[in-house]
């Protein structure tokens, strides 16, 4: 147990003396406005409207999430982010739903510190590519477009990587239509994703 106390003593003060050293992105060393940012994430998501109530009840752990972002003006970034989702809900009597997407969509981000804690919005804009299967029938995957309003937060632990969090609200055109059947029209399928990973920079 001393052993324990002794490691998380020693990690915390590593991380404490590089946070004091560690400015946000696009500030301190970093201030250059063509700073790129890669990031990689989780994601878990809560399927909302049509999507929960005719399709997939359970929210979904399966979801990931890649970022790259260049700095455009001191507070702002443009760039693109690519995502994957999977939702899959299981019917009692055998069977199942399952609800993919593909994403990628261009984005621009506004920060709203200088510091190493620094809060951020965004929007993305792009194009989803979705499939969808209901016991054995499974519907040709098909184009839409997606818009996601963002939420964020980095905190940066030391030079150049910073803690990830993230909240997004998926809206897309994709509609779902299961062999014809109205019990499972979905209309533009939306959903909360929220994310946790790291950024480097």
């Amino acid at each position: 147990m001393n052993r324990l106390l002794t490691l998380a003593a020693v990690a915390g003060a590593l991380l404490a003396a590089s946070a004091q050293a560690a400015d946000g992105y696009l500030y301190g060393e970093h201030a250059g406005r063509h700073t790129t940012l890669v990031g990689v994430a989780w994601e878990y998501a809560l399927p909302t409207w049509d999507l929960r109530s005719k399709l997939v009840e359970e929210n979904s752990p399966q979801g990931a999430a890649l970022t790259f972002r260049r700095g455009v003006l001191p507070r702002v970034s443009a760039g693109v982010d690519i995502g994957w989702n999977r939702f899959r809900h299981a019917f009692p009597n055998g069977g199942a739903a399952e609800f993919q997407d593909y994403a990628a969509r261009l984005t621009g981000h506004l920060y709203l510190s200088t510091s190493r804690l620094q809060p951020y919005l965004g929007l993305g804009v792009g194009g989803v590519w979705r499939e969808v299967a209901v016991v054995s029938a499974r519907t040709s995957g098909g184009l839409g477009f997606t818009v996601d309003p963002q939420l964020g937060l980095l905190y940066t632990v030391r030079p150049g990587v910073a803690l990830h969090l993230a909240a997004r609200y998926a809206f897309t055109t994709a509609s779902l239509d299961v062999v014809g059947d109205k019990r499972w029209r979905v209309e533009n399928p939306q959903w909360v994703g929220l994310q946790a990973g790291l950024a480097f920079y």
